[in-house]
């Protein structure tokens, strides 16, 4: 997976998209592609921002599908856990 291009760069496609230039030639003016510059712009249009999104899978931990009946195994009989 990429990097994700700088918050600078995201308001400079931002601020020349809104002095007028399509988002191919302010793609072409900062050297990133036109995809890029276009998402960006929609992006803005749909959140009001251009920060961005986080990348990767959120940690999970292989217990999420049971904590809940765990965590209530253990409040019910709080001796069920061992002591060294």
């Amino acid at each position: 997976m990429g990097k994700s291009l700088s918050l600078d760069i995201r308001e400079r496609v931002v601020a020349l998209v809104d002095d007028g230039l399509s988002c191919h030639e302010a793609a072409r003016r900062l050297r990133i592609s036109a995809a890029s510059a276009v998402r960006i712009m929609q992006r803005k249009r749909r959140t009001g921002g251009v920060r961005a999104a986080p990348q990767g899978r959120p940690r999970r931990s292989k217990l999420d599908v049971v904590s809940n009946w765990l965590k209530t195994r253990v409040e019910a009989e709080p001796d069920i856990i061992p002591t060294a």
